[in-house]
């Protein structure tokens, strides 16, 4: 069995505003993994990233905080949901904390206990109702 990546940008989940989710493109999203199961013999991960560089995105490099990171995490639970009956879809791919949000690390005492903090965090919210995925590391 393969094993496919697909990258899923936050700004393309929740572009406007704050829990105002691109529906849109999560039924488009969802739309080309039903068609990958047709007789496909692979496991898809999602991997969340950040940002894509597109827009103004909230002005994302002036508002690294956990409350921004727990909106990211809301909306990675929200394409969870919207992509719940795809069955290829194994997991996600831990975001890279150390490296998407050092912002918040800085000046912390201990930069990497921070960092597992935060992948904790990330892996706790999908327990409730999505804890058959798997969580893999870049």
């Amino acid at each position: 069995m393969s094993i496919a990546v697909y990258t899923v940008f936050w700004n393309d989940v929740e572009g406007a505003a704050p829990e105002e989710y691109n529906e849109a493109f999560l039924a488009s999203l969802r739309e080309d993994l039903k068609k990958e199961e047709s007789g496909c013999r692979k496991s898809i991960y999602i991997e969340p990233r950040f940002y894509s560089g597109k827009g103004d995105f909230w002005a994302c490099a002036e508002k690294q905080t956990a409350e921004l990171f727990n909106a990211f995490t809301a909306a990675m639970v929200h394409t969870a949901r919207r992509l719940k009956d795809c069955t290829l879809i194994a997991g996600f791919v831990l975001p890279d904390f150390e490296k998407d949000w050092n912002a918040l690390i800085a000046g912390k005492d201990d930069e990497e206990a921070q960092c597992a903090l935060y992948g904790n965090s990330f892996k706790q919210a999908f327990a409730k109702k999505y804890s058959h995925y798997e969580f893999i590391s870049r």
